[in-house]
């Protein structure tokens, strides 16, 4: 529904869990056109569209009037939903599902929810022409909300794909603890959840909303600006600390603690009073919100007297042809400088002591960039082996921008050997990983050796591993710098003969990681 534009930040966290969406739009509005902007922020999702038009019981305008106005305002592909049949019967269409992803076709159901008038007619449309997805044994899940009460802390999850079992660990400080089926007030204690599931789960600690499981990657948080100061009477720090746990619930706010004030991102009126209500309920808190004023200092600019004429005299000198001779000869032609004995070994050993620079190395975590891309990611759900083809090729091209020695590190697929499998491909190299041991768990190791001859740089978004590789003396690059940067290099196509300055022997002697 249309809902308050207050809001949107919560419409929008919602909108990447459905499966389809139904747009309600009011049968006696003026102007259709104002809910354009809605529907195009659901078309931006991957899934089908369909659109109630609700209120006909009192409309004073028919169902082609109506239709004729969605076409114009909202999209020439709205149709009335009992014509999908005919369209099918007759071969105009051959993929539905394909043409409501792509809203090729839209379908518009007339009625009335509180005369419960073609209610049957819209829940038979979608029974007929939705379908659920096709099984994926790779689980992922998606965060979207977070609730904290005075007892507990639930993490709301969309089983996205696979399954997820309770007492599954993440890493050492997430783990679900307990795992509920939710519907109203009412909590179901679960052991095992299935795709498109929607879960309630405790023992997720600190993890906000938009974080991807069992990754552990966030989307990226927005650069919000500061818009309010919180003003109360109290310590600042006990305040916050007891606050911040705001952020997780609604990223929007932006709770932030600078030059002992607390800043919040409330930009209407209803924020405001939605915000206010809710710390005075949870944390007894009365306080009001202010804007930060900013003093500006005045700039004197101090008069300079101008400077008096200053008199200059001018020479001129002649050179002979024989010290002109000998300037030039001293110049580039010079003399080999004789040091003393002493200086001279001083030199030598100095000399011996420097240390060339290292060549750079990138150590890049294949499946985490995949997973970063979303069309990479959808892509993989169907077509594994190619969508992994794609990371691949576009990692050669990013060895040739950057002109420097890229090692593409994926997990052992269908892959007994004991020891890892290190290949050349191009102009890069191929890890894949020895059974049983993760991406993370070789990048880890291999980083802390090659960070002796190499200055490493590892690519991943995954938090606890960046927070690892840093403390081996590798540099960090997340995943979307690294699409960031590739996509600048293509389009400047300043590729570069990379020469590397050891041998591939040896590099594949220091990757290949034998079991002990």
């Amino acid at each position: 529904t249309p809902g308050h534009k207050d809001l949107s930040s919560e419409r929008d966290r919602s909108l990447k869990i459905l499966d389809a969406a139904i747009v309600i739009i009011s049968a006696i509005d003026h102007n259709i056109a104002d809910n354009r902007s809605l529907f195009e922020t659901v078309c931006q999702r991957d899934i089908p569209v369909f659109i109630f038009v609700n209120k006909m019981d009192i409309a004073y305008r028919s169902e082609d009037e109506i239709l004729d106005d969605l076409k114009r305002n909202i999209s020439p592909e709205c149709i009335r939903a009992e014509q999908i049949k005919e369209l099918i019967d007759t071969g105009l269409v051959d993929d539905i599902q394909g043409s409501l992803r792509h809203k090729e076709i839209i379908p518009v159901v007339f009625g009335s929810a509180l005369k419960d008038g073609n209610i049957e007619t819209l829940l038979d449309t979608l029974d007929a022409y939705l379908e659920p997805k096709e099984y994926n044994d790779r689980p992922e899940a998606y965060i979207y909300r977070v609730s904290n009460t005075a007892k507990d802390r639930y993490h709301y999850l969309k089983i996205m794909s696979g399954t997820f079992q309770n007492k599954t660990s993440f890493d050492d400080e997430h783990k679900i603890n307990e795992m509920y089926s939710v519907n109203g007030n009412c909590y179901t204690l679960l052991q095992t959840a299935f795709q498109n599931d929607i879960v309630a789960v405790k023992g997720l600690k600190d993890l906000k909303t938009g974080t991807y499981l069992p990754s552990l990657v966030s989307e990226a948080e927005e650069d919000l600006s500061y818009t309010n100061i919180l003003l109360f009477e109290g310590n600042r720090f006990t305040v916050f600390n007891r606050i911040k746990a705001l952020n997780d619930e609604m990223p929007e706010l932006n709770i932030r603690l600078y030059d002992d004030d607390i800043y919040v991102n409330v930009d209407s009126e209803l924020k405001k009073e939605i915000f206010l209500k809710l710390i005075k309920e949870r944390y007894s808190l009365d306080a009001e919100l202010g804007i930060k004023e900013y003093i500006e200092e005045e700039i004197i600019e101090e008069e300079i007297p101008e400077e008096e004429e200053e008199h200059y005299s001018y020479s001129r000198m002649n050179v002979s042809d024989e010290e002109v001779k000998r300037i030039f000869e001293n110049t580039f032609n010079p003399k080999e400088r004789k040091l003393p004995s002493k200086q001279k070994k001083k030199e030598e050993e100095k000399e011996k002591s420097y240390l060339p620079p290292k060549e750079l190395l990138y150590l890049i975590d294949g499946y985490n960039l995949m997973h970063y891309s979303r069309s990479l990611d959808e892509m993989a759900d169907t077509d594994f082996f190619n969508a992994r083809e794609k990371v691949i090729n576009m990692v050669c091209d990013f060895a040739g921008y950057v002109n420097a020695e890229c090692i593409l590190v994926f997990d052992a697929y269908k892959n007994e050997d004991k020891v890892s499998r290190v290949s050349k491909y191009d102009n890069i190299t191929l890890v894949y990983t020895r059974t049983k041991q993760t991406a993370d768990e070789y990048i880890e190791i291999k980083s802390r050796e090659l960070s002796k001859d190499y200055k490493v740089i590892v690519v991943t978004s995954d938090a606890l591993e960046q927070l690892r590789v840093f403390a081996s003396g590798a540099s960090r690059m997340s995943s979307r710098e690294f699409y960031e940067r590739y996509e600048r290099f293509r389009k400047d196509n300043r590729k570069t003969a990379y020469k590397p300055l050891r041998p591939f022997a040896e590099l594949k002697s220091l990757l290949t990681d034998e079991e002990e």
